[in-house]
Formats: C-alpha cells, structure tokens, sequence
C-alpha cells in the first residue's frame, strides 16, 4: 500500500466493501512500543446503516487496521474481519 499522510484522510467517509456507508475517520489509535497504527476511530453518521448494524461507544467505532481494503474517494473496509 503507498503511503497516505493522515492529514489527508481524517473526514474522509468509511464505507463497507458490501457498500454500506458507516461513518467518517475522526482519529487513529498506534501501538507506542512499535509504532503500528491498530484502529481507525470512525463517528457513526446518524442516519447510516453504519449506525443500526455496528455497536457504537460515544458514536465512535474502532475500525481494526487489518480491515482496511482501499483509500480513494472513500476508505473501503472489510466489513466482515470488523
């Protein structure tokens, strides 16, 4: 994967790769020892499918990294390794 500057990705909308639209990365979370970024912190839209099929803390979900599929217009997900 290039490298993408997180900069350019925070308010980007996050989307499943069966085309659900689940919210917007707001943050990340990173291993201190190693430096490997974990979680992406994605807000729930309100009126998302995101919000009736995922368990929200706050209106925030933790997106492992392992999930991430693609970064273009959208951050693709794989909803089914969340």
């Amino acid at each position: 994967m290039e490298r993408v500057y997180l900069k350019k990705i925070i308010n980007k909308k996050v989307m499943g790769n069966d085309g659900s639209e689940i919210g917007t990365l707001k943050n990340v979370t990173a291993e201190l020892e190693t430096g490997d970024l974990s979680e992406m912190v994605v807000h729930l839209n309100e009126n998302s499918s995101g919000q009736r099929r995922y368990r929200a803390e706050g209106g925030y979900i933790y997106i492992p990294f392992s999930s991430l599929r693609s970064i273009r217009d959208y951050i693709v997900v794989d909803v089914r390794s969340m």
